[in-house]
């Protein structure tokens, strides 16, 4: 298992993930058009990482770690396919090493329908910091 860069050869494979997930995105679920997603990639700057997990030559999950507003925002999904199989935290502990470089507050957001990301999350260390009617914000604790 390993994570690498998104690049111009796999992004389109990150964006078919994506897709997968898109009902759990707390921002945009829309589907992202093949177009959408060159326009994105082309745009991408130093403070946004894209990234794909790979296991046995398989893409299973995307992720990114991106810097908003002082703080580090993780985002990701697994493959329909290999959901239940530990990638999903393997993908997260991954990114939060990603995202150490940074040296700032990692944080995320999930749907409060979205129980076993939920878990995931605390089991990761994240604690709930703000929510709203639909969606819970999580950051890292000291300690994790």
């Amino acid at each position: 298992m390993i994570l690498v860069k998104a690049t111009e050869e796999n992004f389109q494979d990150m964006r078919k993930i994506r897709n997968q997930c898109r009902k759990y995105m707390t921002r945009n679920n829309n589907t992202i058009s093949k177009k959408q997603q060159i326009n994105w990639f082309s745009s991408l700057n130093e403070s946004t990482k894209p990234y794909l997990l790979v296991v046995n030559n398989n893409y299973v999950a995307y992720g990114i770690v991106k810097v908003e507003n002082e703080l580090i925002l993780l985002t990701g999904g697994v493959s329909k396919k290999f959901r239940g199989l530990g990638y999903g935290e393997e993908l997260f502990k991954l990114l939060i090493l990603e995202s150490k470089e940074f040296n700032l507050p990692i944080m995320l957001e999930v749907l409060k329908t979205n129980f076993r990301a939920k878990k995931l999350y605390f089991k990761l260390g994240f604690k709930i910091y703000e929510e709203d009617d639909r969606v819970f914000k999580m950051i890292l604790g000291e300690n994790s």
